[in-house]
């Protein structure tokens, strides 16, 4: 015969109770780095906080959210940012939360035939006018019809012709569409 749980005896901690089960972070120079490379507002996460569960990922949450002490949660809010790579890098679930607030390095109308290689993981050449926006060297945002999809890599070549650079795919592997298949459906015709 199992036992009633008994109620927790109160606690003196003074912390909210986001801050006794994760560490609240400084998201000041995180949403710098993004207004920086996208020109997304810090504006943009009024009313978030960022949390850090694990040494590798930063997660993104509602300030006032109220997580259960007991039993302690595996995870809370949104995984938001790698941060243990030499450039963090937003995560895809960001690109598609946040990244329509961006407004530089993002290719947010990519054409079909570059979307269909994005999600393969596939390279996608851009031209000037695709670039035009991109700032250098680094992560930039794809999207197709301006719905952000995911993180690219741009690296622009150092030659002259039609295209300017290359952005490699950091589509996620588990979700990638084969290149021979069709991501917009069967019916889908150029």
């Amino acid at each position: 015969m199992t036992q009633p749980l008994e109620p927790s005896a109160p606690s003196n901690d003074t912390r909210s109770a986001l801050e006794q089960v994760v560490t609240v972070i400084d998201a000041a120079p995180c949403f710098a780095m993004l207004e920086s490379r996208f020109g997304i507002a810090p504006h943009t996460f009024a009313g978030l906080c960022l949390v850090q569960s694990n040494p590798k990922v930063v997660h993104i949450v509602n300030a006032d959210h109220q997580p259960p002490l007991r039993p302690a949660p595996d995870t809370i809010g949104m995984p938001f940012m790698r941060i243990k790579m030499i450039h963090p890098k937003l995560t895809t679930a960001a690109v598609m939360r946040f990244g329509n607030a961006a407004t530089q390095n993002v290719l947010a109308s990519a054409e079909k035939r570059q979307i269909r290689a994005f999600i393969a993981r596939q390279d996608i050449e851009v031209s000037a006018e695709e670039a035009a926006n991109f700032t250098g060297r680094g992560y930039v945002l794809i999207g197709y019809r301006n719905m952000m999809l995911g993180m690219g890599f741009y690296a622009p070549y150092d030659r002259p012709g039609q295209t300017v650079g290359v952005v490699q795919s950091l589509f996620p592997k588990a979700w990638s569409v084969a290149s021979d298949r069709n991501p917009f459906g069967e019916a889908d015709v150029e």
